[in-house]
Formats: structure tokens, sequence, C-alpha cells
């Protein structure tokens, strides 16, 4: 294995964790939205689980991205999937807020 294929098989480690972060961020916000059109309270409380476990997956997908941004050759590429986590954090936390549950009025 040449040099070049040893220092790039890190990087594509990086961005298919970035990858499997943001399809993870997806199936949870794909299951809270059915949890809450079913009106399953206990459906929510774990698709909101879900939604926190893949927000700290894509903070850590988005950790091992930067190890890599000082590196020109792969900056573009790089940047394109940190921009997709930023997108799937921002996603995770709208649907977060969307499914807060009013207080009962006693």
């Amino acid at each position: 294995m040449t040099q070049s294929e040893q220092h790039q098989e890190p990087i594509k480690h990086a961005e298919e964790h970035a990858e499997s972060a943001i399809m993870a961020a997806q199936r949870a916000e794909a299951m809270l939205a059915d949890a809450l059109e079913n009106a399953d309270p206990q459906l929510i409380l774990a698709a909101k689980a879900r939604l926190t476990q893949a927000n700290h997956d894509a903070t850590e997908a988005t950790k091992h991205l930067v190890e890599f941004s000082t590196d020109q050759h792969f900056d573009a590429q790089l940047t394109q999937k940190a921009e997709e986590l930023h997108n799937a954090k921002q996603d995770i936390k709208a649907s977060i807020d969307k499914s807060k549950m009013p207080k009962q009025v006693r």
C-alpha cells in the first residue's frame, strides 16, 4: 500500500462515520415523526433518546472530520460532509423542539 493510500484510509473512515451519523439522524427523525403521529408517549421518549444519541454521534463525526481539515487535498469533500453533519444536527434540534410535550394543566 502506498503512503498516499495509507493517508486516505483514516479520512475515508471519517467520511463513513459522518455518513453513518447523518443516516442515524434521519432514521431517528423519522421514528419521532411516526411516534408523534401515533401520539405514543413511550415511542416519543424512545425517539427522543435516539435523537440525542444521533446528535452525539454527529458531534463525534464532526470532530473526526476536523482532524483532517488542514489537509488541502481533502478540504472540499470534508467541508461538504461537515456541512451535512451541521444540517443534520440542526434538524435533530428542530425535531426535539417540535416534540416537546406541553405540561399538564392542573
